[in-house]
């Protein structure tokens, strides 16, 4: 009986491991993880009496653990790839050295998904601003403080305010009522008008209106409030990594062995 081929794909950021495995085209589970737990992948995937092929494609802007997921993958029997042992590696006219691998897969897959120009927002632990024009080239970008560095910041630069988790504060009106409501909505209003604003920017820049795509942990939080009309697309790099999986032919003899 023939195995079930899957892929796994995984994007390693800074707070969480994100995880989506494909059959096909088809997202059969998504998982997040915090990434101060290295995740035993064999509990994870495997089913009892269910048996898979399983390969892995990461992307990663963590070095260290990035190691320690290639060992636990290892140990589950699932053969992994990192995206500089793709034959076809994913590239954008225009990009500069030392472009995040997470930036580049998200802008790669804005170009096989989206029309152009586009400009792509990931709100993760740092928020990156990323545009490419209507020919398929880079513009440039900005990188930003999150949400979580937004909150940190105000217990950590303050004798008085409180370290809060932005979760935990409930959504107010325009004026908060408490310290907590007054944080929360000087997140909420001040951190999307200072998006919009850039929005505003760019296209003005590009003289053209751009498909705004928003991705990353954050993204859905943030959506009621933008004013500007956009998508939020949280699996763009998972997306991202299994279509650069499949335009590379999968795992065959010109990909690097693995690890």
């Amino acid at each position: 009986m023939s195995l079930s081929k899957l892929l796994l794909t995984v994007d390693i950021g800074n707070n969480t491991i994100d995880n989506a495995i494909f059959r096909g085209k088809v997202v059969t589970s998504r998982f997040k993880l915090s990434n101060d737990i290295i995740p035993k992948y064999n509990k994870l995937l495997y089913n009892s009496g269910s048996k898979y092929e399983i390969n892995a494609l990461i992307c990663s802007v963590v070095p260290y653990l990035t190691r320690k997921v290639i060992s636990s993958l290892k140990k589950s029997h699932i053969r992994s790839l990192r995206i500089r042992d793709l034959p076809s590696k994913p590239s954008i006219s225009g990009e500069y050295k030392g472009l995040g691998e997470d930036r580049r897969v998200s802008m790669w897959s804005a170009l096989q998904f989206y029309k152009l120009p586009c400009v792509v927002i990931d709100l993760g632990s740092a928020i990156t601003i990323d545009v490419v024009d209507e020919n398929g080239r880079f513009r440039g970008g900005m990188i930003i403080p999150g949400v979580s560095m937004w909150v940190r910041s105000l217990a950590q630069g303050t004798a008085l305010l409180p370290e809060l988790r932005y979760s935990q504060i409930k959504r107010g009106s325009l004026l908060g009522k408490n310290t907590k409501q007054c944080i929360r909505a000087g997140i909420d209003y001040g951190l999307v008008d200072m998006m919009d604003g850039i929005l505003d920017r760019i296209e003005k820049s590009l003289g053209e209106r751009p498909r705004i795509v928003l991705t990353g942990g954050d993204s859905r939080k943030v959506s009621p409030y933008l004013r500007h009309k956009h998508t939020v697309d949280d699996l763009l790099i998972l997306k991202g990594l299994r279509e650069l999986y499949d335009q590379s032919g999968g795992w065959n003899e010109k990909s690097k062995k693995g690890i």
